[in-house]
């Protein structure tokens, strides 16, 4: 589960980082208005910010569960207990 979680992670990371820079490729091509072009830089920004938030969390919680796991924690019976 650990290992999905941080691959989800780095997924979403990527997909993120990957939207920012196709983004500033291509907006400057675009043939728009300045109001929808700033529209559009700033919804690829939020979705690129939700994506890159997610994946963050993903990693972070992969790596706290796996670190947990190896020292004993959250497993029952408990080793320290035996």
């Amino acid at each position: 589960m650990d290992a999905q979680l941080l691959a989800f992670g780095l997924g979403a990371l990527a997909l993120g980082i990957g939207f920012l820079v196709a983004g500033r490729r291509l907006y400057p091509r675009l043939e728009v208005p300045p109001e929808a072009r700033r529209s559009l830089q700033l919804l690829t920004a939020l979705i690129a910010a939700i994506l890159m938030l997610t994946g963050l969390g993903l990693v972070l919680i992969g790596i706290v569960s796996s670190a947990g796991v190896s020292a004993g924690i959250g497993t029952w019976p408990s080793p320290w207990l035996q």
